[in-house]
């Protein structure tokens, strides 16, 4: 649980990022007035000083059959995916996500938001993605339903869909 007004600042890095495993939830409620954010703690930050934010819920991912899994790009011991529609992996409210996209290789790297078989019981609202290395955010399946989100100056997509 984040309270609002939160900063939470990362080590650079490509081990610097915040995952939300199967099961796990993270509780980032923001608001308007006292939004929560996720940065560098660099003094002069940039894109890709850190990871970012991985959430892997149950829901169904592109595959051959129903409740199909598979391995979290930066960190393969880690599943997402399943057959739960409604998942629940908590809530990003009011959130801003700044310097984020760290690279470990061109294969392997980090977003600024990376939903992996999200389900519509989460929430993911306003958030803002900002000065981010590789996609802004990225969808790997799920059934999330994200409302109000901006990107600004990421190095590839801002949004970006998969499985």
């Amino acid at each position: 649980i984040i309270p609002a007004g939160t900063t939470i600042e990362s080590e650079s890095g490509f081990a610097g990022y915040i995952l939300v495993e199967q099961g796990g939830k993270i509780e980032a409620n923001g608001t308007a007035a006292m939004p929560i954010r996720f940065t560098s703690s660099k003094a002069t930050p940039k894109a890709g000083d850190w990871g970012g934010i991985i959430i892997n819920g149950y829901a169904p991912i592109s595959g051959s059959t129903a409740g199909t899994t598979s391995a979290t790009e930066v960190d393969n011991s880690k599943p997402y995916g399943g057959s739960n529609i409604a998942d629940n992996s908590g809530i990003l409210r009011y959130v801003t996500i700044e310097y984020s996209g760290a690279r470990s290789s061109a294969d392997i790297e980090h977003n600024g938001l990376t939903l992996n078989g999200v389900g519509n019981g989460t929430t993911i609202e306003n958030v803002y993605i900002l000065e981010g290395s590789d996609d802004g955010i990225e969808l790997f399946g799920g059934s999330v339903n994200v409302e109000n989100l901006l990107v600004v100056n990421s190095d590839d997509d801002m949004f970006d869909f998969t499985q």
